[in-house]
């Protein structure tokens, strides 16, 4: 039995996807030295006012409110417990850019990432998006071993992926 549902974020998953992020991302600028409250009021703000930078990008955006950035997350329910999280926004109204991904290390290797990825494409082709794009780092080669399966190719030396939907 598949004890994993994919919802959207919840702002009382705030405390679990604070904890998932920092544990997938410890070296990265906004987590570094920073304690557990500071991370998560940066995340709410983050969630909230995420969609500001949307906004700006047209007029058409604004008034429809359809290009939203969205938070997805994998929960335990048999555990009632957020595990992974992926964040996904528009750049363009075909071109979205998957911004982040990330799953627990004791959920590693329970194709979390998988489940999320496949919901963050349909939600995107739901959208009207037509492309993905993600960035991943060299070293990290189950992030691309993962992307590679689910269709992405590497676009240029900085690991620029893509994928058409």
């Amino acid at each position: 039995m598949n004890t994993i549902k994919i919802r959207k974020f919840r702002s009382s998953d705030l405390t679990s996807v604070a904890e998932i992020l920092q544990n997938a991302f410890p070296n990265a600028h906004e987590f570094r030295g920073s304690t557990s409250s500071k991370i998560k009021r940066n995340l709410r703000l983050q969630f909230k006012y995420g969609k500001l930078s949307v906004i700006r990008r047209s007029l058409e955006e604004l008034l429809t409110n359809t290009y939203d950035e969205v938070v997805f997350v994998a929960e335990d329910i048999s555990k009632n417990k957020v595990v992974a999280v992926a964040k996904v926004g528009p750049i363009t109204r075909d071109v979205w850019s998957l911004r982040q991904i990330a799953t627990l290390p004791n959920y590693s290797g329970r194709h979390m990432g998988t489940q999320l990825l496949k919901r963050v494409m349909a939600y995107v082709k739901s959208k009207g998006g037509q492309k993905i794009q993600l960035y991943v780092r060299t070293e990290n080669a189950s992030a691309i071993t993962l992307y590679t399966k689910l269709g992405f190719t590497i676009k240029n030396r900085i690991n620029l992926m893509t994928k058409d939907i």
